[in-house]
Formats: C-alpha cells, sequence, structure tokens
C-alpha cells in the first residue's frame, strides 16, 4: 500500500482495532442455519419464508455440531440452472418440486458452487481483524469473504463451548468505517477515489435483451455482488445484483420463469433496478461511503465525463483501502 495511503487510513485503523466485533452485533437474534443433509427444496423453502440470502451450514449433531460453509440462494439458483434443462426450468417450483434435483442435499450443491469462503471470528477480536478477514482472497476458488460466522467461546471446569452467535457481513463494517470517518471527520474522507488509487477496470455487465439467469450466472461465477446493465452505448441504465433474487422470491412458483425473461422486462417490474447513482473518479470516499451505506448496496458505479462506465468501486475495495496485512500481491 502507497506509504501516504497508509498515514490517511492510520487513524481509522487504529479505531478499529480498539473496537470489537462485539460492538457490531449490539443485538443477538435467532440463528437461522441449516443441517449439510438437508434437501435443496427444503432450503429453498427457509430462505423463501424468512427472505433471507444465504445460511450457515452445519454437520454433525450434539456437541459435534459445527458450522464450516455458507450456502447461499444464488448457490441454489445456479445448481437448478445448471442441471435442468433449458425448457424445463421455467416450471420449477423451488418450494414443492419433486424431481430428483429437488432432493439434492445441501453438500453437494456447496461442492458444485466449489467455494471454501467460510471464516468465523471471535466475538471479542477487533474491528480491524474483521476488515483483514472480509477483504483477503481465500480459498480454493480465490473467493472473497461477504460475510463470516462470529462465535463465542466459553469455558468452564467441564466445559469448553464454541457457539455461533451471529453473522457479520461486509456492509456492517464498512457502515462502521463511514461512522468513523464522519464522527472524527478524518482527512482521508476528502480524498478523491483517483488520489486513493482507485483507477479504471472492466466492469462485469449485461445487456437489456440479456436473459435475467445469465446476470445471476455472471454473479456467481465471478463471485461478485452485481453486474451492471448497459445499453448499446456502454452507459449504465441499471443493475442487477445478488439481492434482486428477492424480487423472483415474489413470484412464487414463476420464479424460474421469470429468471427466463428479458433483463429489461426483470428491471420494470422494480423501479428500484433502474435507480442508481454513477459516480466519478472524483468523487471523494466520503461521498462513496455515503451512497454505499445510506442506500444499502454493494458497490458503487463509475462513469467518465461521457456518461461511459468506466469502473467500479465494491465493498472489499474499501475494505482492503484498511486492510492491515495488504501487500502488492494483493492488487487485482
Amino acid at each position: 500500500m502507497n506509504l501516504e495511503i497508509q498515514d490517511l487510513t492510520r487513524g481509522v485503523n487504529n479505531l478499529l482495532k480498539a473496537s470489537t466485533v462485539s460492538s457490531l452485533i449490539p443485538h443477538r437474534i435467532e440463528l437461522i442455519d441449516v443441517y449439510e443433509k438437508a434437501q435443496l427444496r427444503d432450503v429453498f423453502k427457509v430462505m423463501l419464508d424468512n427472505r433471507i440470502m444465504s445460511l450457515p451450514v452445519y454437520r454433525g449433531k450434539g456437541i459435534k455440531r459445527e458450522h464450516y460453509a455458507f450456502i447461499g440462494c444464488i448457490d441454489l439458483v445456479v445448481f437448478i440452472l445448471s442441471h435442468v434443462p433449458d425448457d424445463e426450468v421455467k416450471k420449477f417450483n423451488p418450494r414443492s418440486e419433486t424431481k430428483e434435483i429437488a432432493k439434492t442435499k445441501v453438500k453437494n450443491v456447496i461442492n458444485f458452487a466449489n467455494r471454501n469462503d467460510f471464516l468465523s471470528i471471535n466475538l471479542t477480536a477487533s474491528v480491524q481483524d474483521a476488515v483483514d478477514m472480509l477483504s483477503n482472497k481465500t480459498g480454493v476458488a480465490h473467493t472473497h469473504n461477504h460475510r463470516i460466522c462470529v462465535f463465542e467461546h466459553t469455558t468452564s471446569d467441564q466445559t469448553n463451548d464454541i457457539t455461533t452467535v451471529s453473522i457479520l457481513t461486509q456492509s456492517r463494517v464498512v457502515q462502521r468505517i463511514y461512522e468513523n470517518i464522519v464522527s472524527l471527520n478524518y482527512a482521508i474522507g476528502q480524498c478523491s477515489l483517483s488520489d486513493l488509487g482507485f483507477g479504471p477496470k472492466e466492469v462485469i455487465s449485461v445487456n437489456l435483451d440479456s436473459q435475467v439467469k445469465d446476470a445471476f450466472l455472471l454473479i456467481a461465477e465471478n463471485d461478485i455482488n452485481a453486474v451492471a446493465v448497459v445499453d448499446s452505448e456502454n452507459r449504465c441504465v441499471g443493475k442487477i445484483s445478488n439481492q434482486d433474487i428477492k424480487l423472483a422470491y415474489d413470484h412464487g412458483e414463476a420464479m424460474f420463469d421469470l429468471l427466463s425473461g428479458t433483463v429489461e422486462e426483470y428491471l420494470d417490474l422494480r423501479t428500484s433496478l433502474h435507480n442508481h447513482v454513477l459516480l466519478s473518479f472524483d468523487s471523494t470516499l466520503i461521498e462513496t461511503l455515503g451512497y454505499i451505506v445510506e442506500n444499502k448496496v454493494h458497490r458503487a458505479f463509475i462513469q467518465d465525463e461521457n456518461e461511459k462506465l468506466v469502473g467500479i468501486v465494491s465493498l472489499t475495495d474499501i475494505l482492503r483501502l484498511f486492510n492491515n496485512t495488504k501487500t502488492d500481491d494483493d492488487s487485482e
């Protein structure tokens, strides 16, 4: 990392080191998880009923019970799209499907996804430790961790228990960084994205006439949270994100029929998919963080003076800016 940038991040890093993960999880809620031998359709039902995007997966029973992976709705969707013929997938009902594929065990879907992105962190660890975990590449597919399990370690004369108590996301950690910069008016907040080393890079995108399922396949294949939707002039006219699978949730039995339609049709179903702010490399870090945090999105798309899409700043990019373990070899 550039030494000048390192000086700018030092104040924020010191605050992150001084605070614990527990400060990011003030209220504990019941953790919803899934057994590795659960069937695909049952996991889909849990996700649809609770409107959640991913679940921690556990193996073993009793004292041997442990979480070891995450299963995401995107993983289930991609598995189905990859195994069900195009002429049959439109009628696939994730809640009540009787085909053999619907009985596929969760662990087999995880193996198909070929990701090994599970990490856990102690409730008493520093927020800086969480930043470093959430911004480093890990696993056989060199994926990034978009979330980590938080555990509590308790000991007594007779027991030594490790219990998963929550899930910590990149979004929550970036929100804390934003709050620190705003509250203490750190100089780094007024630096432009270009001053901080952000520059043009390829943005994975789809066209308006692309099929919706192709957008989600690209998201999974590239381990990203969203793809831009561009017109014939490479201007960004919308986006489709991992979270937008919830739109398909609302169509119940017609979920996969909807995914077989065009991106343009999908965008028209919800105006929020059209609503997006395009920043420039002259935008400040505080402007970028404000847009991401206040709109609860995972990235900001960057345009040039001709309104052409030229870059993107993701949650991972921001966390890597404050990563204490980053080396030159980590650059993408």
